[in-house]
Order: structure tokens, then C-alpha cells, then sequence
């Protein structure tokens, strides 16, 4: 004789192995959404780390060295050095020095000990290359250089320099309004001219009047002390 429980025990058992087969398949669902969630955490992160780094700050230092006079280069260097020292220790600091053509004389992190300052920046200041002291400041030539390199919105750039723009001939003038153009279009934070004679600073802020008045500057040595790096505003 046939036993009622047995005939059920089949189906039953059936069943039993369907639902537990729908729990294991589940189960790995489950552990799928987690790896998922898991990578693509794993590219946010990578990817916020890649922002980061690119919007590493570059400040830009640009040092007139055609005129020679002592007391000014010792000026220059001072407000250059001080200005510097603010950034914090991942910028990126570039240094150059100017006159009848541009040349780079630092790029590194800041330089936060005068020393160390006077030795990789100011020395070059003295005695320069022979081409950079031909006639003729071309300023032009730093403002096409800003306005080709700059690359994202975390750079700014300080131009020491009395202002003077010896020749004024159309094509320069000119060269000079469309660098201007072009950083303005460009995503330079700001650009800061330092040391412009009072004679000049009309001009310069003629000059600049694209930039105005958020992302540009013009100052004098005596009336610079209150810009820092990166500030929206004067201190």
C-alpha cells in the first residue's frame, strides 16, 4: 500500500529546490549590484582624485630686468618673493624673467625660505643674458605667452614691471590688444600688473579694460601690499 506522504514528499521536494534555487540566484544578484556599486565608486573616486589634481593652482611670476637699477630689481624681487610664499606647497610656481625677449629661471613648487629664493630667482635678475637687455621692453611678448599657455581657471599670473612700453608702433600695440583679447577668453584667473609707473597706469588700465575690473590689476610698488595670491579681493 501506497502512503499519502509519499506521493507528496516528491513535489514537495520539488519545490523545495525551485525556492532554494531562487534564493542562490538572488544571492548572486545581490552580490552583482554590490560589485557594481563597488566600481563605480571605485571611477568616482578616481575620478574626483583626477579633478583634483588638474585643479592644482599655477601661479605665474614675470620679472622686468630691463632696467638694471639695483634698488628696483631689489624691489621686484621682494614683492615677487613675498607673493610666492603664500601658495600653499602643491602649486605650481613658474618664474620668469623679461625684457627684450622672455626666459624661464624656476619652475617648482614655493620657495618658502629667502635664501633659497635669492639663489634659484633673484641672482638671475643680475647681469642677465645679453639678449634680454637688447632695447626695448617687449611686455608684448609676456602677454602672448599668458595668453597661449594658461589652461585652467586655477592660474594667475603677476607681471613685475615700471610699465614702460618703449615701442608703440602699431604692431605692437595692436599684438598687445589682441593677447589681451585672447586672455580674456582664456580661463586665467587674473592677471596682476606690478610696479607701473603712475605716468603709465592709465594706459595699462586702457590696456586691460577686458580683464577689468574682476581679473585684472594695475598697481604701483607703493600701493601693492594689500593683493595676495588667489584672492577675489584686496586684504
Amino acid at each position: 500500500m501506497i502512503r499519502h506522504s509519499e506521493i507528496s514528499d516528491g513535489p514537495k521536494e520539488e519545490k523545495d529546490h525551485q525556492a532554494a534555487q531562487v534564493k542562490v540566484t538572488q544571492l548572486h544578484v545581490v552580490i552583482a549590484i554590490i560589485v557594481v556599486l563597488a566600481l563605480l565608486w571605485a571611477l568616482v573616486n578616481l575620478s574626483c582624485s583626477k579633478q583634483r589634481n588638474s585643479a592644482r593652482s599655477s601661479f605665474s611670476e614675470y620679472l622686468d630686468v630691463s632696467d638694471q637699477e639695483e634698488t628696483l630689481l631689489l624691489a621686484y624681487t621682494d614683492h615677487a618673493y613675498k607673493a610666492q610664499r603664500e601658495l600653499p606647497d602643491s602649486a605650481k610656481l613658474n618664474i620668469y624673467i623679461f625684457g627684450h625677449t622672455v626666459e624661464p629661471v624656476y619652475e617648482g613648487p614655493p620657495i618658502h625660505s629667502r635664501s633659497q629664493f635669492n639663489a634659484k630667482v633673484a641672482s638671475k635678475l643680475i647681469h642677465p643674458a645679453k639678449e634680454l637687455l637688447v632695447p626695448f621692453t617687449r611686455t608684448e611678448l609676456v602677454l602672448k605667452r599668458l595668453a597661449e599657455n594658461t589652461q585652467t581657471r586655477n592660474e594667475e599670473a603677476w607681471v613685475f614691471t615700471d610699465g614702460g612700453v618703449e615701442d608703440q608702433s602699431t604692431a605692437v600695440l595692436s599684438n598687445m590688444k589682441r593677447s589681451i583679447a585672447n586672455i580674456a577668453k582664456s580661463p586665467l584667473q587674473k592677471l596682476v600688473i606690478i610696479g607701473v609707473h603712475p605716468e603709465s597706469r592709465f594706459q595699462w588700465s586702457d590696456w586691460l579694460k577686458p580683464l577689468l575690473p574682476e581679473r585684472g590689476v594695475v598697481r604701483g610698488l607703493d600701493d601693492s601690499d594689500d593683493l595676495h595670491p588667489f584672492s577675489s579681493e584686496a586684504k
